[in-house]
């Protein structure tokens, strides 16, 4: 299916939006906004199709805006036990991805052109208690800072990156120089996990919480 070609004005716009944006030094999100018409539409199926786990840890969902597959990452815990010091029995990280753009395929229907299924794919890996609340505390850190943008950015068709944890939201269109950027590159990280052999995965896991800690004390300074 061939992408929808879009005016010269809407690329050149993006393109200096990017640089503009790429100047900035955004170290924190900003509250999500309330879509409607299409683009509301376009995030209830993201939610639908992709969102089929728990995130009791924390929730990663990528828009991105041009023809390529929207995918989201979650982590949460199964078989809780009553047990506050060690809620849940197990702890998982689970990646979902769109096999082809919804974005299109949803133009596609408005057009009525014909148009393929929306069809998706899932990976899940076991991970450790430790891993889980490194995220979560690091997205609470990040999320409890979320607030309006100092400067208004105008973006076409940029990358829209959505974080959640429990009712706490929070977005950056797109990931920027700084915390925002590398919030969403541990986002990347946790949905790698899913593609490295179990015999691997411990050593993976002990990096990332490394590095997921350094990223949560540097959110709690920023």
């Amino acid at each position: 299916m061939l992408m929808n070609p879009r005016p010269l004005w809407l690329v050149v716009a993006f393109i200096l939006c990017a640089t503009v944006s790429a100047q900035s030094q955004t170290s924190h999100l900003v509250p999500v906004k309330r879509e409607a018409g299409g683009s509301g539409e376009y995030r209830r199926v993201i939610y639908k199709k992709l969102l089929v786990t728990p995130a009791q840890f924390g929730r990663m969902i990528y828009e991105p805006g041009w023809a390529d597959p929207e995918w989201a990452v979650s982590v949460y815990g199964v078989r809780a036990t009553k047990r506050a010091e060690h809620p849940y029995k197990s702890y998982y990280v689970t990646v979902t991805r769109s096999r082809s753009s919804i974005w299109n395929i949803l133009e596609d229907q408005r057009r009525g052109d014909p148009h393929e299924a929306i069809r998706t794919s899932r990976k899940d890996a076991p991970i450790s208690e430790e891993l889980a609340y490194a995220l979560q505390n690091a997205w609470r850190t990040m999320l409890s800072r979320t607030r309006a943008e100092e400067k208004m950015y105008l973006f076409m068709d940029a990358p829209t990156v959505e974080f959640t944890l429990g009712s706490q939201r929070g977005e950056i269109t797109p990931p920027r120089k700084g915390l925002t950027n590398e919030m969403y590159e541990i986002g990347v990280a946790l949905a790698k996990l899913c593609d490295i052999p179990a015999d691997q995965r411990a050593a993976e896991e002990k990096k990332l919480i490394r590095r997921i800690a350094t990223f949560e004390r540097k959110a709690r300074k920023a």
